[in-house]
């Protein structure tokens, strides 16, 4: 999953996460792996978190991982072509611990992302390990998009005053 040199790269990263959703290479819920202490109403209740103003994360070094690949996500935004979806999700280089992975790899030319934006990704990220379990064995990845695109749809993170009818926000909601 590496690139040359054992440098990171995000598209091998996010192939390698479209690879295992679409191969179905996740377990099942008919595979007896589950937490008995979650339920499936609760694990909804995660996404709730992105209609709200996002939170800022911990500066720990923990969510470097997840700086990587906003990164890359914020680059794609960015690449679209709209200076005020851009403002929206990204920040001046920061001397932060979040940054300090993103820093090392500027020769591939990602953009730093706002805390928010990295907090989004990581209550995406939370609720994909925890609905997991309750997902069908078959069309994971469109399973995920149809449960998430609603709370993506209200975020105040990807509401672009540029875009008509949130246009611009169904175009950024595609990128995660």
């Amino acid at each position: 999953m590496c690139g040359g040199n054992d440098a990171l790269d995000a598209r091998a990263v996010t192939a390698a996460l479209t690879h295992i959703v679409k191969e179905k290479a996740l377990p099942s819920k008919d595979m007896g792996i589950r937490d008995e202490n979650i339920e499936e109403d609760d694990v909804s209740e995660e996404l709730e978190a992105l209609r709200e103003p996002p939170r800022k994360p911990p500066n720990s070094v923990a969510y470097s991982g997840l700086v990587y690949v906003d990164g890359y996500i914020a680059k794609l935004i960015t690449d679209v072509g709209c200076e005020t979806c851009a403002m929206l999700v990204t920040t001046n280089k920061t001397s932060s611990p979040l940054y300090h992975l993103l820093r090392q790899q500027e020769a591939y030319d990602l953009h730093y992302p706002k805390p928010e934006l990295l907090s989004m990704l990581d209550t995406i990220v939370t609720f994909f390990e925890k609905a997991v379990k309750y997902l069908p064995r078959t069309k994971i990845l469109e399973t995920l998009q149809l449960t998430v695109e609603p709370y993506l749809e209200d975020s105040p993170l990807l509401d672009c005053p540029e875009g008509v009818d949130k246009s611009h926000a169904r175009r950024k909601e595609e990128l995660f």
